[in-house]
């Protein structure tokens, strides 16, 4: 090789080639500058994800996306693969753009640069913790944010389920069942809901499941939207008495009488409503090893 071509040239350490491709195969075969080769891993990746979730959602692997086998299977073939090729590449190198440090470099920020813009602008994950939704929403749901900043406060309809940030603590993040609009006049008496004078309809259902009759279900209707939620027969009613000024909202939660909602910190500003909830992502069992599969990119009512 001429001495100008090695001087622009250079080698590739098995280490790093090995490093990368734990990290993913398809990183390790673009250091090695092999273009090709890392878009078929990158697709046979995917794939590998879409196999995953489709298991899970038919309950073939109940447990977590970091122990199905093939996902592991894939980085070893990957890692063998790469060091392979390391091993017995040429020692002087003069591989395209994204092979060096800067290309990489790139290639891992422009994801990280769109997923953060699309969380900053348009959704959002939010992690549920506590049971103030159920039945709707269980502890463990990851819950996908369609954030308001899009379609504007225009968009929210009464039943909405939204997250919030829960005024007087910005960094509490909550999600609950939208019920009163600007203007609306809200009465929360005897368990009983009455929005501008009118009564919210109630449908029994019965004693909840599991629950060992200490809660009841009902069927609770906004005009041709319904939602099921539950009563505690335990506690006595939180009456509340309220009218909303321009720009605030009411808000439940469908626990009705084990929530932290408009009853204890207020109405909520629109400008501390994130937006609305659009899709259960998935929900881990709260250990982060048993799926529930049923909840897999289900829509919540």
């Amino acid at each position: 090789m001429p001495a100008d071509t090695k001087a622009k040239s250079r080698s590739r350490h098995l280490w790093s080639a090995t490093l990368l491709a734990l990290l993913t195969p398809c990183l390790g075969m673009l250091y090695l500058g092999r273009g090709r080769r890392a878009g078929l891993y990158l697709a046979a990746e995917v794939a590998v994800l879409a196999a995953t979730y489709a298991a899970i959602a038919s309950d073939v692997w109940p447990y977590a996306f970091s122990l199905f086998p093939l996902r592991w299977l894939l980085l070893l073939a990957g890692l063998i693969d790469t060091r392979r090729i390391a091993r017995y590449s040429d020692r002087w190198f003069a591989g395209p753009w994204y092979s060096r440090g800067w290309g990489l470099a790139v290639l891992c920020l422009v994801p990280v640069l769109v997923l953060g813009s699309l969380r900053l602008l348009a959704l959002d994950l939010v992690p549920l913790a506590s049971p103030l939704m159920m039945p709707t929403l269980l502890p463990s749901d990851y819950v996908l944010v369609q954030k308001i900043a899009f379609g504007g406060a225009a968009g929210l309809q009464r039943g909405d389920i939204i997250a919030l940030r829960v005024p007087g603590e910005p960094r509490a993040v909550s999600v609950c069942r939208l019920i009163g609009l600007p203007g609306d006049s809200i009465l929360y008496q005897g368990k009983a809901l009455y929005i501008n004078s009118v009564q919210v309809p109630l449908q029994l259902i019965g004693p909840a499941a599991n629950r060992q009759a200490v809660f009841t279900d009902y069927w609770e209707t906004f005009a041709d939207q319904r939602h099921r939620i539950h009563l505690d027969n335990r506690r006595p009613p939180q009456d509340l008495q309220t009218t909303l000024a321009a720009d605030s909202y009411f808000v439940l939660g469908d626990n009705r009488d084990n929530s932290t909602d408009s009853r204890q910190f207020g109405p909520v500003p629109i400008a501390n409503i994130i937006g609305r909830v659009a899709r259960i992502i998935w929900n881990d069992g709260g250990d982060g090893m048993q799926l529930r599969a049923a909840r897999l990119l289900s829509i919540p009512l």
